[in-house]
């Protein structure tokens, strides 16, 4: 399976992390790797450059010490 989601053949629904290291890292076996997903990270404008972000990833990385990777995606509105 990792190679047909290198190759571009597969896309493994809710895995959109994993397909991308394996595409755009030149590397089938990222497809296989184990990873969490924090999505839309977001700090009221009155509460930005206080480390609250910080502390919610920070928070996160408790919980994968058995993954390879934990990827975060921050929104701007």
């Amino acid at each position: 399976l990792s190679q047909a989601v290198w190759a571009g053949f597969r896309r493994p629904r809710g895995n959109l992390v994993a397909q991308s290291l394996a595409a755009h890292g030149s590397n089938p076996l990222a497809a296989t790797l184990r990873g969490r997903r924090v999505s839309r990270i977001a700090v009221h404008p009155a509460r930005q450059r206080e480390g609250t972000g910080r502390q919610l990833i920070v928070g996160a990385l408790q919980y994968t010490h058995d993954l390879d990777y934990l990827s975060v995606s921050f929104g701007y509105t």
